[in-house]
């Protein structure tokens, strides 16, 4: 698997969590499939700067009362504030599968990453 795959792939992921969050059913069969993105870096950059605005918008729009509704994960039942939490831990998996791709290719891990799993 490429570096793009693995972005592409946690593109899927972050989308797959902004919609449970909406939705309060987690479906991970969502998968961008437009062409080339993952050897694009501008495309990708782009399309992580959408995700992450959208689950900003998404987690901020939430009340306090609204952060105990329940979230169907296929099989077990989450918590909109739960779900955030996973969604912080799939992010920090990530983080560790990225800074291995770098360091592999003998490309620096940025000061973001590693100032956030050390």
């Amino acid at each position: 698997m490429t570096l793009g795959v693995l972005l592409r792939k946690m593109g899927d992921l972050e989308h797959s969590y902004i919609q449970s969050l909406k939705t309060g059913v987690r479906d991970l069969s969502y998968h961008n499939t437009e062409a080339g993105l993952e050897s694009d870096i501008t495309r990708l950059k782009a399309w992580f700067q959408a995700l992450d605005e959208e689950m900003l918008e998404t987690i901020s729009a939430f009340s306090n009362e609204e952060l105990t509704k329940r979230v169907d994960r296929g099989g077990f039942h989450s918590t909109v504030e739960r779900e955030i939490d996973h969604y912080g831990e799939a992010l920090l998996i990530f983080f560790g599968k990225a800074t291995i791709y770098l360091l592999a290719m003998n490309k620096p891990v940025p000061e973001s990453i590693e100032s956030t799993i050390g």
